[in-house]
């Protein structure tokens, strides 16, 4: 009755009440061919919406991704009329000659080939330019200071000379004659009452002495001067050699990126320089630590493709997981044996037996052949021990515990009962094998990222034209924010995330930005629906969600010797997961009223804003807690290693306790949206115009003043502005019942399976080629054709991410009862004791192999 009504409601179109009953004396054809073009007017409706919706979505981001304005100038020192600035005087009159700044007016078009857009030549062609910026400084600070040191020279020789020629030996030379003149005239050794004509001569030379002292003062001076320049050079140089020794490192990454020497060969020329510039003679210095590690640094870019793809020791939990998987391979290769074995045996009891049946058939026929005899029924086919049939494929609460050591004994019955999970098991376990191969061998090549936003959008925009012309699925009621909606939602905006990862398109940060918290908005969301409608607290629910959102996670990190933290969506979803069933689960009754549910929404707030907004105060807590979510990637050291969880989890901090508030106001938002669409038309438009020109204005808003914002300043306040998007784009999404009713299917689909994507896009999609580090490469099935190299990779990713979701469904149910606390406590007893000794079994041979 209720579905009845919506869907009378739903056909309301304002008409008076002789309207209405018109409508009433309508024919049942009549009626159904009015409800048929109607639901074909609702499909074009819908399928128009999402169209222009697609349309506006392009056109803002190419809006957002404006090409990017030309890198600042580099720091130097000028004046305000943008002039070399004194860089050393007696009275500020005087600049050092020989020191030139030059200027750099670099067009990247110039450079880019034909079709490439603002893409990684035009990063490594700045890159390039500021390179030949700074070996211009250095080779003009390295003149300077060249000719500063002849004239330092030049300026000692004219005043100290060699053998006492020079100004400061004619000095004391006349000092020495003016003494022994006062020593005659005091003597009075004079000739005929007069000085002798030596004396003469003397006090002659002897007016110039005073101003010669002035000159030698006025040299000394000048001599202190040039030293003072040499130094202030010198110090200069050492800067800009620090500056030089960061860009390279910058150059490095990029180098290891993009894989430069052959991608781009004036960068390995460039490369080629600096090592000479380093090694050679271009300035005499003492401190040879900044070239030193210059040339680590440009060693090390030689190594990456030559060593960098070694995935690294085998380690005790990589050792402790192959034995794992061969035992389980072992165990499922039993099975299907002796699951063979008995159909087979089955198979020729039922032919025997259904002889035996045609040969009475036959003999009474012989005895009475004038009648008829009805056929036997078949008898049941039994099994081979004569008793009841074995139940193959069944959930069993109890699969580890009652089951383990009958696996590990390799029995028959055990084997049989047990064939799906141990196959499931098996499958999960190759895949991640497969990432080893993949990520951690140089037997997959791997190939360089390379962002051209055409084909970033275009990607997508065919994806949604596709999505939109032939998986719109009807729901069963339009009611809001229903499930076939958010698996929708996370669907696209997951296409989106893996094609950012995928090219590298930094420009569209702050987006990803806003999927991640809406993300983290639904975890919210989902886990405070479920446990306060159903008020299901139970140990076997929490695991079992923990299972899901760890497992896969877990796998790869002791497979592929990789940090918890690499996949920092898994910890930190497992965080807020946490905290809602947190502030559920503790004072249940509270949950009874709105007063105590509003008080646990204040408490949330308290806790983030205690926990979050003090950063010492977050060290702190959650030091214990370091081994296991540090994170260092090996690329960018961090001697910080808790800071990765305090960026990833601070960012979106508060928008989990908007999801609680959001589903708690769902019923009410929900009975006044069925309200406005009983209303008469004219009414039921007004609203809906004017909800959405303020949903739209808000957005418009926050995208001029808030999105628009460099990336570390929109940082900043992404924790405090990130609801404003989601609740905009809800609102918009369900403001109509035919846009609450219809979803896009393909994106659903995707929607279900956006964790296995996640994990799985760092090691068979992407590639990172060593241990614990951020995916810098992809995966190259066919190298030289980039665009059929990514149609292929991406369906073996998405292929095998979906297997993975089954995989682990499936051993969820085999291992994680959810009723019966008991059990599930003995399968996890039983999990640890076997991964510990897993683990010991791999230290020993891993122990064994070093040894040898």
């Amino acid at each position: 009755m209720k579905d009845s009504g919506m869907g009378e409601s739903n056909m309301k179109q304002g008409e008076g009440d002789t309207n209405r009953q018109a409508h009433v004396l309508e024919t049942p054809d009549t009626q159904k061919k009015k409800k048929e073009a109607r639901s074909e007017t609702s499909d074009k409706a819908v399928l128009y919406f999402y169209g222009g919706l697609t349309v506006v979505g392009v056109l803002l981001t190419m809006i957002a991704t404006r090409r990017n304005p030309p890198l600042p100038s580099s720091e130097v020192s000028r004046t305000d009329d943008g002039t070399c600035g004194p860089v050393c005087s007696t009275s500020g009159n005087h600049v050092v000659p020989g020191i030139v700044y030059p200027t750099t007016d670099w067009n990247h078009t110039q450079y880019l080939p034909p079709g490439s857009s603002y893409s990684m030549y035009e990063r490594m062609e700045k890159l390039e330019m500021e390179s030949l910026r700074m070996q211009q400084e250095l080779k003009s600070h390295s003149a300077a200071i060249s000719d500063m040191d002849g004239r330092i020279r030049a300026l000692e020789t004219y005043v100290f000379g060699s053998s006492g020629a020079g100004v400061k030996g004619r000095l004391d030379t006349l000092k020495n004659q003016i003494d022994s003149l006062s020593k005659d005239v005091s003597q009075g050794n004079l000739i005929d009452g007069k000085p002798s004509p030596k004396s003469l001569q003397m006090l002659q030379n002897s007016e110039s002495l005073s101003s010669l002292q002035e000159k030698v003062e006025h040299l000394e001076l000048w001599l202190e001067t040039l030293q003072h320049s040499s130094q202030t050079i010198s110090s200069r140089l050492d800067s800009e050699m620090a500056s030089m020794t960061e860009d390279v490192a910058t150059l490095g990454e990029d180098f290891i990126m993009w894989k430069i020497t052959s991608t781009s060969p004036k960068i390995y020329c460039k490369l080629s320089f600096m090592n000479q510039f380093v090694g050679g003679n271009h300035f005499n210095r003492q401190d040879s630590s900044t070239s030193a590690l210059i040339s680590l640094q440009i060693g090390s870019f030689r190594m990456v493709d030559q060593e960098e793809v070694i995935g690294g020791p085998v380690t005790s939990a990589q050792a402790g997981c192959l034995f794992v998987y061969l035992l389980l391979l072992l165990m499922w290769a039993c099975a299907e044996f002796w699951n063979w074995r008995s159909s087979r045996q089955a198979s020729n009891t039922h032919h025997r037996e259904h002889a035996h049946e045609e040969e009475l058939e036959v003999l009474v026929k012989e005895e009475n052949p004038g009648t008829e005899q009805a056929k036997p029924a078949i008898a049941q086919p039994r099994t081979p021990g004569g008793g009841q049939t074995v139940a193959y494929v069944q959930k069993s609460q109890g699969f580890i515990q009652e089951t383990f050591l009958k696996l590990i004994a390799l029995n028959s019955e055990a084997l049989k009962a047990n064939r799906e999970n141990l196959r499931s098991a098996v499958e999960m376990g190759t895949i991640v094998f497969w990432f080893y191969i993949a990520d951690r061998t140089p037997a997959i090549a791997a190939g360089p990222k390379e962002y051209i936003r055409d084909v970033f959008l275009f990607i997508f925009l065919v994806l949604t034209i596709v999505a939109s012309s032939y998986s719109i699925k009807q729901g069963r009621a339009p009611t809001l924010i229903n499930r076939q909606q958010t698996e929708e939602w996370k669907g696209w905006m997951q296409v989106l995330f893996l094609l950012y990862h995928y090219y590298e398109a930094r420009e569209v940060y702050n987006a990803i930005r806003i999927f991640i918290a809406s993300y983290v908005w639904m975890t919210g969301f989902g886990n405070f629906a479920y446990y306060y409608k159903t008020r299901d607290f139970s140990m076997g629910r929490f695991c079992q969600m923990m299972w899901r959102l760890n497992l896969l996670a877990l796998l790869c990190c002791l497979a592929l010797d990789n940090e918890y933290m690499l996949y920092y969506i898994c910890p930190m979803h497992t965080l807020y997961t946490v905290m809602v069933y947190a502030a559920l689960g503790l004072w249940k009754s509270g949950n009874d009223s709105s007063y105590g549910i509003w008080i646990k929404f204040i408490a949330s707030f308290a806790v983030v804003i205690g926990c979050w907004e003090y950063e010492k105060v977050f060290y702190t807590v959650w030091a214990p807690f370091r081994l296991l979510l540090g994170y260092t990637d090996p690329r960018r050291p961090n001697p910080n290693a808790m800071h990765e969880w305090y960026f990833r989890t601070g960012l979106d901090r508060y928008v989990w306790i908007h999801g609680m508030i959001c589903a708690y106001l769902h019923p009410m938002f929900e009975r006044w949206l069925k309200a406005v669409d009983d209303k008469s038309a004219t009414t039921r438009k007004s609203i809906r115009i004017a909800l959405g020109s303020v949903c739209v204005g808000a957005m418009y808003l926050w995208y001029q003043h808030i999105y628009t914002l460099p990336k570390l300043e929109y940082n900043k306040i992404h924790p405090y502005t990130s609801w404003i998007p989601i609740t905009s784009f809800l609102i918009l999404r369900n403001i109509t019942p035919s846009l609450r009713l219809h979803s896009l299917g393909l994106y659903g689909w995707l929607g279900c399976i956006t964790l296995e994507t996640y994990v799985g896009q760092y090691h068979t999609w992407l590639l990172s080629k060593v241990p614990n580090s951020q995916p810098i490469y992809l995966l190259s099935l066919l190298p030289g054709y980039p665009l059929l190299n990514f149609s292929v990779v991406t369906a073996l990713y998405i292929f095998l991410s979906h297997r993975l979701f089954k995989m682990t469904a499936v051993l969820r149910d085999a291992v994680i009862p959810h009723d019966d606390d008991a059990t599930l406590f003995k399968n996890l007893m039983t999990m640890v004791l076997a991964g510990g000794a897993s683990y010991l079994l791999g230290f020993l041979a891993t122990s064994i192999s070093q040894a040898v």
